[in-house]
Order: C-alpha cells, then structure tokens, then sequence
C-alpha cells in the first residue's frame, strides 16, 4: 500500500513567469527527492507543465511534504490530492509516471473534488484532501484539519512566510531565526504570534500524528 500525491497549481495559466515558476518547482521537487530519499517509492517529477506527483512508501513525510511544497513555492498556490491505496503495476523509483492502481485514482479524485469547491460559493476551500479506503471518520478528520490548516496558511504575507520557513528550518529555535533574519528574537516572537504559527504547527502535528498512527 501507498501514498499517491498529486500536486496542481492553482491559475497557472494566469501565472507571469511561468519559466520562472517552473524551474523553482522542479528545483524544490529535487530537495523533496532528496530529503525524503528513505520514504520514497517513486521520485516526484513534473508530469504536465502545471502538474506534478510522486509516490511515497510510508506515511511520515505527507504531511511535511506538503508543507514544504506550500511554503517553498509561496505565493503559488498549490492543490493536494493524497491517495491512500495499492499499485497494481510496476513502479519505477526513478520517476513516479507510468504507473497505476487506486493511490493515484484517489489522489487525482481528491484534486478534482478541491477544483469543484473552489467553483461552489457555498463551501469552503482547502488547499489539500485525503481520500483513502477504511475509517471514513478518520480521513474526515484529517480533511477537516486540512480545511484549518489552509485556513492558517492563506492569510499569511511572504514577510510571515519566510519567518515560518525559516523557524521550521530551525525547528523553532527563535534565537537562531533572529540571527539568521537580521532580527530581535522578540520580533520573530510577536511575528510568529501574529501569524497563528502556533496555532498552525499544533495542527500540522495533529496531522503528523494521526497518519503514522494509522498508516505506519
């Protein structure tokens, strides 16, 4: 079994740099590729212009990859299908395309299921779902919590950004996030504060917890 992620940016089309928005994605792709080595079955890869996917082996870094993927590419906003299920072909590790079985059905569902949201005035949006096969309450959960943590994450500046990325990075060591910003530590404080970081990184360990939890 296996997780299936299947990313999509949002208006693309409308995007001014295109070349530029690409190359920044294919260069986070690689740290992706890079830093969760362990946890990847099939390596992420552009697979359309504005479309990218990858497959995973284990259920730790979904979470963290999104993240990273959310984060690095700010302000571009990125749709998340996850897909939880088997691949009923041959996985090449080198590259997630020519593959299939339901982790990517689900995944491709779920980043349908966001783009018909988006279309309705009626609901709410979120920037990643779920879709997997067993306890229904548990995905409702984490597709809830999905919905709060997009929730926290479109009212944040690119100033705001940079200082979560950069307290992420330093794995919330405020005194070396000053240091590495050029800034007090109170000021990276009242900065995290204002944001809802706090609020954010207790969600985004929710999340963390309830796939390894369920998913191993």
């Amino acid at each position: 079994m296996y997780f299936a992620i299947i990313g999509d940016i949002k208006n693309s089309r409308k995007i001014n740099d295109r070349y530029q928005v690409q190359e920044q994605l294919e260069q986070v792709l690689k740290e992706i590729n890079e830093e969760f080595d362990n946890d990847i079955a099939a390596k992420f890869l552009v697979t359309l212009g504005d479309e990218f996917q990858g497959l995973l082996k284990s259920a730790g870094p979904v979470v963290r990859i999104i993240e990273k993927m959310m984060l690095r590419m700010h302000p571009v906003k990125i749709r998340f299908g996850v897909g939880f299920g088997d691949i009923s072909t041959k996985i090449n590790p080198e590259m997630a395309i020519g593959a299939d079985g339901t982790a990517y059905h689900h995944a491709r569902k779920m980043i349908n299921e966001i783009k018909k949201m988006e279309k309705s005035r009626m609901s709410d949006h979120t920037s990643a779902m779920l879709s997997a096969e067993g306890d229904k309450s548990i995905v409702e959960l984490i597709n809830n919590t999905f919905y709060l943590w997009s929730f926290i994450q479109d009212k944040w500046t690119t100033k705001q950004v940079r200082l979560i990325l950069e307290t992420i990075i330093c794995e919330n060591n405020q005194r070396e996030v000053a240091g590495r910003l050029g800034i007090v530590q109170s000021t990276v404080q009242r900065g995290l504060k204002s944001s809802g970081y706090y609020t954010y990184f207790h969600t985004r360990k929710a999340l963390e917890d309830v796939f390894v939890r369920v998913w191993g």
